[in-house]
């Protein structure tokens, strides 16, 4: 796995296993909790699996927080 740390956001780790058919990828949150994502490993709509399955994930992660910060 791999990790990122984000400025002020703390550690992500990432296992990414990717197939020929499905990539999953599994994100664990600063927080302690757990996100999977199981795409297609080939795709019109996206140009890397591993890539956009972090990306679906930071994106649902920071939309989650900044919805909690306006509330």
């Amino acid at each position: 796995g791999s990790e990122l740390r984000c400025a002020n956001m703390g550690k992500y780790r990432f296992a990414i296993d990717r197939g020929g058919t499905f990539t999953d990828i599994f994100a664990q949150l600063p927080d302690g909790k757990v996100r999977i994502y199981k795409l297609l490993s080939q795709d019109s709509s996206y140009d890397d699996a591993p890539r956009e399955g972090i990306r679906r994930i930071m994106s649902e992660v920071l939309h989650a927080r900044n919805t909690s910060r306006s509330v």
